[in-house]
C-alpha cells in the first residue's frame, strides 16, 4: 500500500494557484497600477514558491515524519501577509481581500491534517484550491477591462 504523501496534495494546491494566477505585467515605459499590482502579486507567490519549494525537497530528501505542517502553514500566512501588504487597484480589491482570506484558511486545514483521514484533507485542499482559483480567474478578469 503506498503511504499518503500529504504534501503532494499541499504542494499541487499551491502549484495551481500559481499557475493559475497567470498574472502578466506587459513591458512598457511606464507601467500603470494594474501592471504594478499583477508584478507584486507575482513576486510574492514566486517568492512563496521557492520557499515551499524548499521545504517540498528537505521532504524528498529524508521523508521527514511528521510533515512540517507547521513550517508550511507559517510559509502559507507569510505569503498572505505579502498580499496584504499589496494596494490592489479598486477594480480588484474585493477579490484581492477574497484571495487573502482564502489564503489564511489553508493553514487551518494543516493544522487539522494530523487528525483528519486523508480524503477529507484532501477533500479540503481540492476546495480551497477552487477557491482560490475562482479568485484568480475573477481577478484576470477584471484587469483585463
Amino acid at each position: 500500500m503506498t503511504k499518503w504523501n500529504p504534501m503532494k496534495v499541499v504542494a499541487g494546491f499551491f502549484l495551481a494557484a500559481a499557475v493559475t494566477l497567470g498574472l502578466t505585467a506587459c513591458g512598457g515605459e511606464k507601467q500603470d497600477p494594474n501592471q504594478v499590482y499583477q508584478s507584486s502579486v507575482n513576486n510574492a507567490f514566486a517568492d512563496f514558491g521557492d520557499d515551499l519549494g524548499e521545504i517540498v525537497r528537505t521532504i524528498d530528501a529524508g521523508n521527514p515524519d511528521p510533515v512540517p505542517f507547521n513550517q508550511i502553514a507559517d510559509e502559507v500566512d507569510e505569503l498572505a501577509e505579502d498580499l496584504r501588504a499589496i494596494t490592489p487597484p479598486n477594480a480588484v480589491k474585493a477579490d484581492h481581500e477574497a484571495l487573502i482570506d482564502r489564503l489564511f484558511l489553508f493553514p487551518q486545514a494543516l493544522k487539522v491534517a494530523t487528525t483528519a483521514s486523508s480524503e477529507e484533507f484532501a477533500a479540503t485542499t481540492n476546495e480551497l484550491s477552487t477557491q482560490v482559483g475562482a479568485i484568480i480567474t475573477s481577478i484576470n478578469s477584471r484587469l483585463d477591462q
